[in-house]
C-alpha cells in the first residue's frame, strides 16, 4: 500500500515516500532497518533543499549516469548533480556510525536531544535530580557492595567502636530515613536497630586487625536467615572480604558466622567479635600502605522491608533534555584533466562520474570513521580502561592449549562487560572494535560466527566482521597499530541509545572548476556535521589494552 493513501500520515512518512527508489531497506542490501532509511531520507532532503539552486544551475552540464551503482544503488534519478549520489552511498558506509547514534540536523543552530532518568525524589544518600546510574563510590574502588544505587530502602547509621577492654565491639545507634517527595512533601521515619520485623539486613564497613597489625577489610552483614519457622526469625552474620594485608602473617582466616553475637542497650545494637583470630573489629576500611582509616568508609546501612515503607521508595524519571552541539567541517578535493576523462571512457569503458562518486563516497565515509573512533577513545575514562596480559598463557608444550590465551582474553571481555553495565545501567556493550590481530585470535573461538552480510566499506577501512557468542558484534580496524579492543553499547533502533551523537547537516558539491594554465578540473566537497558525548555518555565505552598476544604461536 501506498504511504500517500494510508491514514494518520507522519512527516518522517512522506519523506520515506519521496526518497523510496533510493532507500528502501526490502530493497537495498546497505540499509539495514527503517530508523537507517530514515536518517537518509533526512540527509538527501537537507542536501537537496540548502544545495537547490546550484543544482538547477548544473543541470544543463552534467551528464546522467544511466548504469546502476554500488549494492544496487540507481544514480541516475539523483542527478543533475554528483551530491546526491555521493551523499547516498557515503551514509551507509561510515561503519562507526554504529557505534553511536545519528541525528541529522535541519539547522546549522538545532540541537540534539538526550534522555535522561533521573530520581524524582530523595531519602538519605539519594538527592532528587541526581542521575540514575551506577557510578563509581568510594567503596567500588575496593569491590563490593554500593549501598546508594539501589531500590530497597537504606538508611546510614551512625557506628562507633568500643571503648579500651571492647575493642572487638561496634555499637549502631539508631538513625531515621527522611523523604522528600516530587511535591516537596517531606516526612521521616525513624529506625529502631532492634526493630526485628522491618529492619532486613545490617550492612557494615569492618576491619579484623591482629595484634600484629595484619588486616583483613570487608562488609559484615547481618541478615535473616530463615522466617516463619518454630522459634522464630534466625539472624545469621557473613563476612564478604575485600582485601587484606599481610606484615607477619602467611595468610588471615574469614571470621565465621559463629563468632559473632549482639545485645541491646538503649534502643542501640552492640555487635560483638568473639573470636580469637583478631584483636579488633575497627569500623571502616584502612588504607593497605599506611594503615590508616579510608575517610568515607566508617558506615553502617540498614536495610528495610520496602513493603512496610512503599510511599518512601524513591521516585525514578525519564526525562528528554537537550543540547547545543558544535559543526565540523570537512572537504574534499579531486582533481583530474579532460584527456582522463577521456581515457576513462574511450578505452576503458568507464564513466569518470560515477568513479568519482565511488572515490568520494569512499574517502569521505573513511575520515569520518577515523574521527568517530577518535574521539570514542579520547572519552573513555580510567575505570573503563584495563590492560591485560596474556603473555603467561604462551603455549610452550604440546599438550598445550593454544585456545587457553583467548578463553582469558574473552572472560576479561565479559568481566568489563559487566562492569560498564553496573556503571551506566543501560545495558552490557554490544560492540566491540578491534585491530586484525585481535580479530583472527578471537577467529579461533568457537562460539565465533563470521559476518556474511556483503554490504560494503570504505576501502581499507572499518569492517564488521563477525559475532560472538551472539553477544558481541566484531569490527575490524585494518589501519590500527595497537592491540585495544573497544567496547560499546549502542541500541541502534532509537537515537537516544548510545554515549555519542553524530549529527550531519550541510554537504555541498562544486561545478567543475577549470584551471586556465592547465585546463585540469577540480571538483570540492563540503560536509558539515557535529559529533557530541552526552552526559554521561562515557559509562557506555571502554578499552582493553592487550599485550602479550606477539608471545602466543601454537605447537607444530
Amino acid at each position: 500500500m501506498e504511504i500517500s493513501k494510508m491514514k494518520n500520515i507522519t512527516p518522517q512518512d512522506k519523506l520515506l515516500e519521496k526518497w523510496s527508489d533510493f532507500i528502501d531497506p526490502k530493497k537495498y542490501k546497505d540499509i539495514k532497518s527503517r530508523y537507517d532509511a530514515i536518517q537518509i531520507a533526512y540527509l538527501l532532503e537537507n542536501t537537496f533543499t540548502q544545495n537547490k539552486a546550484e543544482l538547477m544551475k548544473q543541470v544543463n552540464s552534467e551528464k546522467l549516469l544511466l548504469e546502476d551503482g554500488e549494492n544496487g544503488v540507481p544514480i541516475n534519478g539523483m542527478q543533475p548533480s554528483l551530491l546526491l549520489p555521493v551523499m547516498r552511498r557515503m551514509y551507509p558506509k561510515i561503519i562507526m556510525k554504529e557505534f553511536v547514534s545519528t541525528q541529522t540536523l535541519a539547522t546549522p543552530n538545532a540541537v540534539i536531544h538526550y534522555l535522561r532518568k533521573i530520581y524524582k525524589s530523595s531519602k538519605n544518600g539519594i538527592t532528587a535530580g541526581i542521575e540514575f546510574t551506577g557510578l563509581p563510590s568510594i567503596f567500588d574502588q575496593y569491590g563490593g557492595f554500593n549501598p546508594f544505587f539501589s531500590s530497597e530502602l537504606i538508611a546510614p547509621a551512625t557506628i562507633t567502636q568500643g571503648e579500651t577492654g571492647h575493642e572487638k565491639e561496634i555499637t549502631l545507634a539508631p538513625g531515621s530515613v527522611t523523604f522528600t517527595d516530587e511535591k516537596r512533601n517531606t516526612s521521616t521515619v525513624s529506625i529502631e536497630p532492634t526493630d526485628e520485623t522491618n529492619v532486613r539486613r545490617i550492612v557494615l564497613a569492618v576491619t579484623f586487625k591482629t595484634a600484629d597489625d595484619d588486616f583483613y577489610c570487608g562488609w559484615l552483614i547481618r541478615g535473616r536467615n530463615a522466617a516463619g519457622y518454630a522459634g522464630g526469625i534466625e539472624w545469621k552474620y557473613t563476612f564478604l572480604p575485600v582485601y587484606k594485608k599481610l606484615v607477619t602473617a602467611t595468610s588471615l582466616a574469614i571470621p565465621s558466622s559463629s563468632d559473632f553475637s549482639y545485645s541491646v542497650s538503649t534502643g542501640s545494637i552492640i555487635v560483638a567479635y568473639g573470636g580469637t583470630a583478631y584483636a579488633e573489629m575497627i569500623p571502616g576500611w584502612l588504607n593497605k600502605n599506611t594503615g590508616n582509616s579510608i575517610t568515607g568508609t566508617t558506615v553502617g546501612y540498614y536495610s528495610l522491608d520496602s513493603r512496610k515503607f512503599p510511599k518512601i521508595m524513591p521516585e525514578m524519571g525519564i526525562q528528554i533534555d537537550t543540547m547545543p552541539i558544535t559543526l565540523n567541517e570537512r572537504s574534499f578535493r579531486i582533481r583530474y584533466s579532460p584527456k582522463e576523462e577521456k581515457i576513462f571512457q574511450d578505452y576503458l569503458n568507464l564513466n569518470l562520474s560515477s568513479e568519482l562518486v565511488n572515490v568520494i563516497s569512499d574517502e569521505m565515509a573513511y575520515e569520518i570513521d577515523r574521527e568517530i573512533k577518535m574521539f570514542i577513545e579520547q572519552i573513555i575514562i580510567e575505570d573503563l580502561r584495563e590492560y591485560v596480559d596474556v603473555s603467561g598463557y604462551n603455549v610452550t608444550t604440546t599438550h598445550g592449549s593454544f585456545y587457553d590465551p583467548m578463553a582469558y582474553l574473552y572472560l576479561r571481555i565479559e568481566l568489563m562487560a559487566a562492569k560498564m553495565e553496573r556503571m551506566n545501567k543501560m545495558g552490557r556493550p554490544n560492540k566491540l572494535l578491534v585491530s586484525p590481530t585481535i580479530s583472527a585470535f578471537l577467529n579461533t573461538l568457537s562460539t565465533y560466527k563470521l559476518f556474511s552480510d556483503e554490504v560494503s566499506h570504505p576501502a581499507g577501512g572499518i569492517y564488521k566482521a563477525g559475532t560472538i557468542a551472539n553477544k558481541y558484534e566484531i569490527y575490524v580496524d585494518p589501519q590500527a597499530q595497537d592491540n585495544t579492543i573497544l567496547l560499546a553499547y549502542n541500541y541502534e533502533a532509537s537515537p537516544f541509545g548510545a554515549g555519542i551523537v553524530f549529527a550531519p547537516y550541510f554537504s555541498y558539491l562544486s561545478p567543475e572548476i577549470y584551471d586556465g594554465d592547465t585546463a585540469d578540473k577540480t571538483r570540492l566537497l563540503i560536509m558539515d556535521y557535529g559529533l557530541e558525548k552526552v552526559p554521561f555518555g562515557e559509562f557506555l565505552y571502554g578499552a582493553l589494552h592487550v599485550s602479550g598476544i606477539s608471545t602466543i604461536a601454537p605447537q607444530p
